[in-house]
Order: C-alpha cells, then sequence, then structure tokens
C-alpha cells in the first residue's frame, strides 16, 4: 500500500530546525514514541477528511499497523508548545505522505515540512489520488510535476505519480544554435545509455559522430521540437511532427532518472492531434510502454550492413 509505512528501518538523520515566533517554541524534529499517538489520529483524521471518495473504514483498517510502522520509519514532528500540529514520512527519495491536523492547515505547517526534506534530498517523489486536489495543487505549486497515472488496486482511485529535483530545469522551444550540442549530446546518449541493449558496431552506425547539422536543424525547425537546460548546458530534447510521430527523445547520460524525458514526451504529447507513433529502441520501450504505448510490431532497421532492431509503438489518444 503507498501511503502505508513499510517495515523497514530507515536512517534517520539528526538535523533539526528550531526556531521562536513570539513566546512560543517551535520545532521540526524526529520522531519518538510518546508522539505515537497525536500522530496516528493527525494521519487518520488527515486520510478521512481528505479522501471522501474512500470509505473511512479503508483507513480505520490499518490504523493500527501505520501506528507500529511510523515508529520504524523516518518521520519527522512539526511541534508548538508542545502540541504535535503535522508529521512527514519519507522513505529514501520517496515521500510517503505529509499531514496537517485540520485547524493548522494553510498556515504553513505542510510547506516547512516539505522545506526541511527538499534540504535532504536532490529529487523527490509521491503519489496522491487524482480526486485529492487541494493536495494535488500543493505539490504543483512546490515544483512537483506529474510523471505517470495508475489505478491504486486496493481502492480503485486514479493515483498519480509526481516528482520534484532540486536543479531548475527549464524547458524551451528549439533554436538553431542548440543543435551542435544537441548533436554531441545524442552521440554521448547512444553509446553510453544504450550500450546493454546494443553491440559496440550496432552503436557505432546508429551515431556516427558526424551528423548533418544542417539537415538536424532542418528537421527540427519543421517539428515541434523541444530542448530541456539544466546546470547551464543541454540535459534533453525531443521533438514530434504534424502527424503526431514522435521523431527524436534523448536524455543526457548523466542526467537519466530524473523525470527529464517524461517532462518532454507530456509537452510534445499535448501538440498531438490524434494517436501518436514512434520508434523506440529496446532501451526505451519500457518508458514508453508505462506511458500507455503498445508495441505495434518489432523491426529490424538497417544501417551500413548492420541491423538493429526496434519497436514501431503507438499510443491512442482520444
Amino acid at each position: 500500500m503507498k501511503r502505508i509505512y513499510t517495515d523497514a528501518i530507515l536512517a534517520i538523520r539528526k538535523k533539526t530546525i528550531e526556531f521562536k515566533i513570539g513566546v512560543k517554541r517551535r520545532m521540526i524534529r524526529k520522531l519518538e514514541k510518546a508522539d505515537a499517538d497525536q500522530v496516528i489520529q493527525i494521519w487518520l483524521n488527515g486520510n478521512i477528511e481528505a479522501h471522501s471518495f474512500i470509505r473511512k473504514e479503508y483507513w480505520e483498517a490499518n490504523s493500527e499497523m501505520v501506528k507500529e510502522q511510523l515508529l520504524q520509519a523516518e518521520v519527522y514532528v512539526y511541534e508548538a508548545a508542545d502540541l504535535i500540529q503535522g508529521f512527514v514520512g519519507i522513505q529514501d527519495n520517496y515521500i510517503a505522505g505529509i499531514f496537517v491536523k485540520k485547524e493548522f492547515r494553510s498556515s504553513g505547517v505542510g510547506k516547512q515540512l516539505l522545506d526541511f526534506i527538499k534540504e535532504k534530498h536532490d529529487s523527490l517523489t509521491l503519489h496522491v489520488y487524482q480526486k485529492n486536489q487541494r493536495a494535488m495543487s500543493f505539490y504543483k505549486r512546490e515544483g512537483f510535476f506529474l510523471t505517470s497515472e495508475d489505478v491504486d488496486p486496493d481502492t480503485g482511485e486514479a493515483d498519480l505519480t509526481m516528482q520534484w529535483n532540486s536543479n531548475k530545469m527549464v524547458i524551451r522551444e528549439y533554436q538553431t544554435s542548440d543543435c551542435k550540442e544537441m548533436a554531441e549530446l545524442f552521440y554521448n546518449t547512444v553509446h553510453n545509455v544504450n550500450k546493454e541493449d546494443y553491440t559496440k558496431e550496432q552503436l557505432d552506425v546508429w551515431a556516427t559522430g558526424q551528423v548533418d547539422l544542417e539537415q538536424w536543424d532542418q528537421s527540427f525547425r519543421g517539428h515541434y521540437s523541444l530542448v530541456a537546460f539544466e546546470d547551464g548546458k543541454i540535459v534533453g530534447f525531443g521533438d514530434i511532427d504534424e502527424t503526431g510521430y514522435l521523431d527524436h527523445l534523448y536524455i543526457h547520460a548523466d542526467y537519466q532518472g530524473k523525470g527529464i524525458a517524461t517532462a518532454l514526451c507530456n509537452r510534445l504529447e499535448k501538440t498531438a492531434k490524434g494517436n501518436i507513433t514512434t520508434h523506440a529502441s529496446i532501451t526505451a520501450r519500457p518508458f514508453f510502454e508505462k506511458r500507455g504505448y503498445r508495441v505495434v510490431k518489432e523491426q529490424q532497421v538497417e544501417r551500413k550492413g548492420i541491423f538493429l532492431t526496434n519497436y514501431c509503438m503507438e499510443k491512442k489518444c482520444d
């Protein structure tokens, strides 16, 4: 269950934030055993209040198990005048939940808990029910973006995955001046990211290092093309044509797994007026399948007498 903490004992960092407003002492600190009753009540009430579309018995049935697991998880509480107003649970880079007592919502407690966790991590992911619009709005406002949508098997509700990265990524439309750096990224990505699925001989004919920049520029200017920047350099790019064919999608080898491909795809797909097609490598196939693409056929592409496997894939759009 995505919102119920695992049994794994997680490392607890010692850092604590303490400050004063007026005469009230406030702090974010590690969960203690004596906090369990207050925290589980916040958890239970928060879930029931935020998820009116789920029977409250679902949360009640799991409260005792969660109470036990909270003491074994990485949990931080926000306390003011000896009263716990909210808490956050974290597992590696995954936020298991942020909960704030009803009377203290919209007072900055949730944001302070989130900011505390952001200081410890370069990237964070979480799940939120699609119908929980309040939570979705909060996370979007705090820099999280949607990466995927699924159905929670326990509740049957649409469940969204959201992600945040500490480095500020900028996506803009392609400019001719980007072409040379994109060609270099293409070569390095193919030879580093795809080497597990293709032989060196195949990689050498796929990305030769001798791109016709004029031809590339003409192609990108004829398509809807986007470039992602981070740390002052191009970290990804992609393009789609007017027929809905997603032509390129390449992410810098050092920036894999940070949601860049997802962010580019989200914007590219929005321009399609019908179904979307692409030719995906063995490496890229799982990424597209998670986005709802299906394999139409496997094919062998010939380059200088060398054959490479890829997949014609399609995503049906309503």
